[in-house]
C-alpha cells in the first residue's frame, strides 16, 4: 500500500493550503490545461472556481494514484529477471519473492534502467544465449547496469555468460564482465553434472552469508567457469575436477548451481542478494 502514502499527504497538504496558494495553484493549472487543451475545454470558463478547484484536484488525484498503480515496481526496490528466451524464469522469479522480494520478469533493455538490483537466469547453449541477449540489445544494458553498480546475479549459464569466451561450439564471446572462460566437463565423467554437490568456501561473501562450509546445492551442467583472475573466486566444487561454483567481485556475482532449486540454503542466497540491493 505504499502508493497511497503520497496520495494521503497531497489530501493533507491540501487541507492546509491557504486560499490564496489555492487560487494561485488553481489558476496557474487552468491556464495551462486552457493552453494545451484550448478548443476541448473552452466550454468549462463557466466552473466556478470552487468547482475548478474539486475539479483540478480530483482529476490530479486519480492521474497520480493511476500512475502510482502502474508503475509502483518504480517505487520499491525492485528486481529485475531478464527473459531473453532462455531457461526457466519463472522458478527463479518465485524463489527470489519466496525470499520476500519484488520481482519482475523484463523483455526490453530500458526496463533494467528502473531496477535496483538484476538477475540474468539461463539453461542452454552459451552460443544462443549470447546470440539473443545481443539481439535485444541487453548485452549493453548490462554493461551500463554493472557499471552503474547495481547488484548483478548470474545463475547457471547465467554465470557462464559474465566471462569473456566460451568454448562450447568453437569459441564465442562473452560478456566479459570476468576476465576467463567457459570449459567443457572432462569427457570421462558422467555428463551434464546434474544432482547435489557440494560449495567450499574459498572466502567470505555477503551473498554467502549464513552458508556453511560444504553446503550442498542442485547443478545441472556440462560447462564450466575457469577464471583468469582466482581473487573472483567465493566457492569451489569438486566433480572430476575442481571448479569455481561461485564466483563474484564488487556486486557483480554468478552462481552455477540453481538456487531456487536447493530447498533453504539456496533461499537464504536470494534472500542476501535482496539484503545487497536493499542496501545499494
Amino acid at each position: 500500500m505504499s502508493f497511497c502514502l503520497p496520495v494521503i499527504a497531497l489530501m493533507l497538504i491540501s487541507l492546509v493550503m491557504s486560499p490564496e496558494c489555492w487560487v494561485a495553484v488553481i489558476r496557474s493549472l487552468k491556464a495551462t490545461v486552457i493552453r494545451a487543451f484550448g478548443p476541448v475545454i473552452r466550454s468549462f470558463h463557466s466552473l466556478s472556481f470552487t468547482r475548478w478547484r474539486s475539479l483540478s484536484f480530483g482529476v490530479f488525484l486519480l492521474l497520480f494514484t493511476v500512475y502510482c498503480l502502474l508503475f509502483k515496481w518504480e517505487l520499491l526496490n525492485l528486481i529485475a529477471v531478464i527473459d531473453y528466451g532462455m531457461g526457466n524464469l519463472r522458478s527463479v522469479q518465485k524463489g527470489l519473492e519466496k525470499s520476500g522480494q519484488e520481482v519482475r520478469i523484463v523483455t526490453k533493455p530500458e526496463e533494467l534502467e528502473q531496477a535496483r538490483g538484476i538477475v540474468l537466469p539461463g539453461v542452454g547453449a552459451f552460443a544462443d544465449a549470447m546470440r539473443n541477449l545481443v539481439a535485444k540489445g541487453f548485452d549493453k544494458a548490462i554493461d551500463r547496469a554493472v557499471e552503474a553498480g547495481k547488484p548483478f546475479l548470474g545463475i547457471c549459464l547465467g554465470q557462464q555468460l559474465l566471462f569473456e569466451y566460451s568454448e562450447e561450439w568453437g569459441l564465442t564471446r562473452g560478456l566479459g564482465i570476468f576476465p576467463g572462460r567457459v570449459r567443457r566437463l572432462p569427457p570421462d565423467l558422467k555428463v551434464p553434472h546434474m544432482g547435489w554437490n557440494q560449495v567450499f568456501m574459498k572466502r567470505y561473501s555477503p551473498l554467502m552469508d549464513g552458508i556453511p562450509d560444504g553446503s550442498r546445492f542442485y547443478f545441472v551442467h556440462s560447462y564450466y567457469v575457469e577464471p583468469g583472475t582466482p581473487g573472483i573466486v567465493i566457492g569451489e566444487t569438486d566433480y572430476g575436477v575442481r571448479f569455481a561454483s561461485v564466483v563474484g567481485k564488487g556486486y557483480v556475482y554468478g552462481i552455477q548451481f540453481h538456487p531456487e532449486k536447493s530447498s533453504i540454503l539456496g533461499l537464504r542466497i536470494l534472500e542476501n542478494f535482496g539484503r545487497m540491493v536493499d542496501q545499494c
